[in-house]
């Protein structure tokens, strides 16, 4: 796919990083109404000095009309692109040329659910040769990429759950990956930073991680002539080690681009490629992928009846699902600041408490009894969620899992991961696995598998058997069947997760 020189110089000039300062800006939410004419679209233009009335009412009429899951994407597009890239990605988009979504790396991408999801994160070299990659895969996959010019790594520990949730999801099947041009005066940093997002992108669940080796670049024309002016030289050396530590797939984009320095690299920021070069990238990285999906698309087929998700036969309670819990949940109409997710023990919470300290805080009880990981993971696809937007979810799940440890904390990742999706916002407190006289060396080893997830930014851990104690043959606050909670049990719930209640949402109503 050729590129056209407007497209191209704008896409070099968006490029172009290293003087500007970071974006910091954070989604915002939309206006209380559309602008009904130019003067209220001005009100509504955060670069009035860059971008005319007449030009920002033409941006407006487009998220206006486009669909709510679109629009969310648009909204956080302009706000992460921000003062600098926003205003040229305007101009462009609606410049002399027809709009193509096939040009334009930040198209919304509407996911076929059929079709597995890939993530493209990275730098304006990667944004260059995304719709490249798109185009070649189209109808094998979904391509996604962060609404964002990503710059340097430290960029993606501020934005990159932003980046991750893209159509209300934050889980991928491949993930490319490519930073360093930007990080090359901070290698010591660089590689801290590559270490955590490594350690979040390995979190998604995704069966490969593709890190794209930096490509050449210069400070200056020295890069033209001699191989030990290229910078990349700084920091390809610490990206590969991490790469194979973390068995990271490579793509070699840096020894696919070195013999196009010559003729294809920019003589006037020594950074920036032709969009022939961008091509023959954006086929190296189509090349790597295909095999994975493939292989993907055939472990899928062979494994499919024994990964589904689906409820799991007459230990889910489908009438009870149907009849009571999408009821509760469309009735709140939005209104919700808290959302419990579990099984029976979620399910069981003594009523008394439940009116007096939850209900006031709009709660939902989004909890079934013998509900394994794989059903809430069912069950938080349910479209009505999208609509609540908690404050706080409170995670206790996986006490009915009874295969290895590694795969029920695996499974409990799956649903943390997709409940931050769901509700980026939200604050989330994460359960450990209460005690129980059933497969208690099995609990105690997912707890110490899962008390890692929590970052304490996003997650929260809250661990009951600090004051469950054991007690004869059981643990204070089991029921008689020491599995389930008693009302001493509940009242200790409560008591232990009043305080982060108050820290996130206030005090008591």
């Amino acid at each position: 796919m050729k590129i056209s020189l407007p497209r191209l110089l704008t896409l070099c000039l968006l490029g172009f990083l290293p003087l500007l300062p970071a974006q910091t800006t954070a989604p915002t939410s939309p206006s209380a109404h559309e602008p009904r004419n130019a003067n209220e679209a001005q009100l509504q233009n955060k670069y009035a000095d860059k971008i005319k009335p007449a030009l920002y009412q033409k941006w407006l009429d487009r998220v206006q009309a486009a669909s709510a899951e679109e629009q969310v994407w648009l909204h956080t597009l302009e706000d992460q692109l921000g003062g600098f890239y926003f205003p040229h990605y305007v101009t462009d988009l609606f410049g002399s040329k027809p709009y193509e979504a096939a040009e334009d790396a930040w198209a919304y991408v509407q996911d076929e659910p059929a079709l597995p999801r890939v993530l493209i994160i990275g730098d304006s070299i990667s944004r260059a040769y995304t719709t490249t990659v798109r185009q070649a895969l189209k109808g094998k996959a979904n391509v996604h990429r962060a609404p964002a010019n990503c710059g340097p790594t430290a960029r993606f520990l501020e934005f990159g759950e932003i980046w991750l949730n893209q159509n209300g999801r934050n889980t991928w099947d491949f993930v490319v990956v490519n930073f360093g041009i930007h990080d090359g005066k901070d290698p010591k940093g660089y590689e801290e930073r590559l270490r955590k997002i490594f350690a979040r992108l390995k979190g998604t669940a995704a069966k490969k991680i593709f890190w794209v080796r930096t490509t050449p670049w210069g400070k200056d024309g020295a890069v033209f002539e001699n191989p030990e002016a290229d910078a990349s030289r700084i920091t390809n050396p610490i990206s590969d080690r991490l790469a194979a530590e973390e068995g990271l797939a490579v793509i070699d984009a840096h020894s696919v681009m070195a013999p196009l320095i010559a003729t294809a690299l920019n003589r006037k920021d020594f950074t920036h490629w032709t969009p022939e070069a961008y091509n023959t990238l954006g086929k190296a990285v189509t090349n790597a992928l295909v095999p994975a999906l493939t292989s993907a698309a055939t472990a899928s087929k062979v494994d499919a009846p024994q990964s589904s998700i689906e409820p799991n036969g007459t230990r889910y309670k489908p009438g009870l699902w149907l009849a009571t819990q999408r009821q509760n949940i469309d009735a709140m109409k939005g209104a919700c600041d808290l959302i419990f997710i579990g099984d029976s023990i979620t399910f069981g919470w003594d009523g008394q408490l439940w009116k007096q300290h939850f209900a006031p805080r709009r709660a939902l009880n989004y909890g079934i009894p013998g509900d394994t990981v794989e059903n809430v993971l069912y069950r938080l696809d349910y479209p009505g969620l999208h609509e609540i937007q908690p404050k706080v979810a409170v995670i206790l799940i996986g006490t009915n899992n009874s295969g290895p440890a590694g795969d029920t904390a695996k499974g409990i990742l799956a649903v943390v991961n997709k409940t931050r999706a769901l509700f980026p916002a939200a604050k989330i407190v994460l359960m450990d696995l209460l005690p129980t006289a059933r497969r208690t060396t099995l609990i105690t080893a997912v707890n110490e598998l899962i008390k890692d997830y929590a970052d304490n930014q996003t997650v929260f851990r809250l661990n009951l058997g600090e004051r469950m104690t054991p007690e004869g043959e059981s643990w204070v606050g089991l029921g008689p069947d020491k599995l389930h909670l008693s009302a001493t049990g509940y009242a200790i719930w409560y008591e232990m997760l009043s305080p982060r209640l108050i820290q996130f949402l206030g005090p008591h109503p």
